[in-house]
């Protein structure tokens, strides 16, 4: 089960990703950031060959696990349960050009798409900062599961504004914050 840093680290793990996916394909003035706050001082950017624009994840709430979730193989040790989590985002494209804003959007649901299943080590990576201690945010054997969904409409209005910009829901399943027993 992973430490109450597990939010944070998965956000960051998505952003992570698309960031090494983006360089791959070319996309390297492409940026993904974590809220809108971040973001805000970033360049829009033209297209495809200009400036490319940045993407939002917006974590737009966060809610108690699916019916029917499995605990991790290994289970709860003695002395803690696990509070399984599941995070609702929204991925928001910004870029000055509407087309190049859409292909941006698709090119980020077509690379989460190929790449559902987060990793211990992407996920302990992207969320221990320089300073943190060792111990790592989630178990070797623990993954985080992403999948395209509906936001709700005060999901997009929270993470959008206006004018509105194109957009996609995620939610990340499989998150178990470690909690001790009383």
């Amino acid at each position: 089960m992973a430490t109450f840093d597990a939010i944070a680290a998965v956000s960051a793990a998505i952003c992570e990703l698309l960031t090494l996916e983006a360089a791959s394909a070319g996309l390297e003035d492409v940026r993904f950031v974590l809220d809108d706050i971040a973001a805000s001082d970033l360049p829009v950017g033209g297209g495809r060959h200009g400036a490319a624009g940045h993407v939002v994840l917006h974590l737009a709430r966060v809610s108690p696990v699916a019916p029917g979730f499995r605990q991790p193989p290994r289970g709860p040790q003695p002395g803690e349960h696990g509070l399984g989590l599941d995070l609702h985002f929204v991925l928001v494209a910004h870029a000055s050009d509407p087309a190049w804003r859409l292909s941006l959007l698709g090119w980020c649901i077509a690379t989460l798409d190929a790449h559902p299943i987060l990793t211990a080590a992407l996920l302990n990576r992207a969320g221990l900062p320089a300073t943190a201690p060792p111990e790592p945010i989630f178990e070797p054997h623990e993954t985080v599961t992403i999948a395209l969904e509906s936001p709700t409409p005060d999901e997009l209005a929270a993470a959008l504004g206006s004018p509105i910009p194109p957009a996609a829901g995620y939610v990340a399943r499989g998150v178990v914050i470690r909690q001790p027993v009383p």
